[in-house]
């Protein structure tokens, strides 16, 4: 696998993503990953935006941490910045829910 292959399905993929497509940027991501049998930074960043989008926050948790796990010893500090930063933005989301339903 090269860099330019993946970058094209990235592209793909946030294009659908930005149309509103989620369910196929998703797919699109997890396709290129299960045929080349590997995890990407970049793809699963998008994967946490899709679930944010889908307001599917527990999820969105388990997939950044799993993510922040995995690329700890990566050397894309601005990307892992990133998914430090929706961390916290999903934490925050649920403990919101979380307070409206005691109210």
């Amino acid at each position: 696998m090269n860099t330019g292959e993946f970058l094209a399905v990235y592209e793909r993929a946030l294009a659908c993503y930005k149309e509103g497509d989620c369910d196929d940027a998703w797919q699109i991501i997890t396709d290129f990953e299960q045929q080349h049998s590997m995890k990407t930074l970049l793809g699963h960043l998008l994967k946490a935006y899709i679930l944010r989008t889908r307001k599917q926050y527990v999820s969105e948790v388990s997939l950044l941490n799993d993510l922040l796990r995995d690329f700890a010893d990566s050397e894309d500090k601005k990307r892992l910045a990133d998914a430090y930063s929706l961390l916290g933005a999903a934490y925050r989301m649920l403990g919101q829910r979380r307070a409206e339903r005691i109210r």
